[in-house]
């Protein structure tokens, strides 16, 4: 309800304006056998019916850049994830100030259909609290082999990995049975 005696529709006054919009946008070009993604929206990785251990639809927005290379019986994606920046506290020895680290989000994600009906998956990703690198963008490069860790330490967890595996088996139409597991 608006305030005061405002009988309309139109808001009134600056608190009454969402400024988290859009929630959904984003600009998408491809081909037969490969897509690049810019956007804000949801976004689901994995082929479970509840949501995703790694990457679920649940989130109500984020900002991502995704490419995906497929073809019918495999398919690769890596995606760059800009999460919500860390509120810190800096004492540098003279003054005490307020800043924030930005976090980043960067996952490859390969499918697999073997046969019709069988899918199988896995996800590996690693989250930064530092400004976007360079080096986590190669699509083709092993998370875990870059040692994240030893480059920025985790005294102050400022980098976390994961690792996803799923499977999923239709055998007659209609039904299905998945599971995943996620370290």
């Amino acid at each position: 309800a608006l305030g005061g005696s405002n009988m309309t529709n139109v808001p009134d006054a600056p608190e009454y304006f969402d400024i988290h919009i859009p929630r959904r946008a984003g600009i998408s070009v491809g081909g037969a056998s490969w897509n690049f993604t810019l956007a804000r929206d949801r976004l689901d990785l994995g082929a479970e019916e509840l949501g995703a251990l790694t990457v679920s639809r649940e989130l109500d927005r984020v900002d991502f850049a995704l490419l995906s290379f497929f073809s019918a019986a495999l398919g690769w994606r890596t995606l760059v994830m800009q999460l919500e920046s860390l509120p810190v506290t800096v004492d540098d020895g003279t003054t005490v100030y307020e800043t924030s680290i930005q976090r980043h989000l960067y996952l490859h994600r390969l499918d697999w259909r073997p046969v019709p009906g069988v899918s199988v998956g896995m996800t590996e990703g690693v989250m930064v609290a530092q400004p976007l690198e360079l080096r986590y963008l190669n699509p083709l490069a092993s998370f875990h082999a870059l040692s994240a860790w030893k480059y920025y330490g985790d005294k102050d967890s400022s980098v976390g990995s994961l690792l996803g595996l799923d499977l999923a088996w239709t055998p007659i139409r209609g039904a299905r049975a998945w599971g995943q597991l996620a370290l």
